[in-house]
């Protein structure tokens, strides 16, 4: 369903898809890169590359009328789908409202959503194989799966299907359970 585009490098997967967004009008894209130079988060933090890691943005159609309760729905489907897929790697995570993935308490994948004229871009940041032990990141305590998994280096590109598979089949459901959403 998603055609991708890969960039080697993009200051912000999120960045540019809203600067974008407009040029694939009612379709389904997603942007990713391993190196981001200056990624954004919800609250404008920066969210940066600290090692070999997944920048994605995901951008499709949505119904103009779309409320703002529904608009984090979109975020929660990520993060829903970000924890399932970090459980199948025999990980614990948890979910941090409004739109945190936590290992051990600290910090390894944030999201965010933004509407622009009837086009959802949901976009995510997640440490792969950043070797650092503990890092803080705009005051938080952050980790990465390589951490976690006590030096287990990670396959982007196997994680990064997953990740686009199962976002696919949950937000399929999601528009088969809410028809007026998109």
């Amino acid at each position: 369903m998603f055609h991708w585009i890969y960039f080697p490098i993009l200051s912000s997967t999120h960045q540019w898809a809203m600067e974008h967004y407009h040029q694939f009008f009612c379709q389904y894209l997603f942007v990713y890169t391993g190196h981001q130079t200056n990624g954004v988060g919800r609250k404008g933090d920066i969210w940066a590359s600290l090692g070999e890691s997944l920048y994605g943005s995901f951008i499709f159609p949505v119904n103009v009328m779309i409320t703002q309760k529904k608009f984090t729905f979109l975020s929660w489907i990520l993060c829903h789908t970000i924890i399932a897929i970090l459980k199948r790697e025999g990980l614990s995570p948890s979910f941090k409202k409004p739109n945190d993935i936590l290992l051990r308490q600290k910090k390894v994948c944030g999201v965010m959503t933004s509407i622009h004229s009837a086009v959802a871009i949901v976009s995510f940041g997640l440490n792969v194989n950043v070797e650092n032990r503990e890092f803080i990141y705009n005051s938080l305590v952050a980790t990465s799966l390589y951490v976690e998994k006590g030096g287990q280096e990670f396959l982007i590109q196997d994680l990064l299907k997953d990740i686009v598979n199962q976002f696919e089949l949950n937000l399929y459901s999601f528009f088969i359970h809410h028809h007026s959403f998109f």
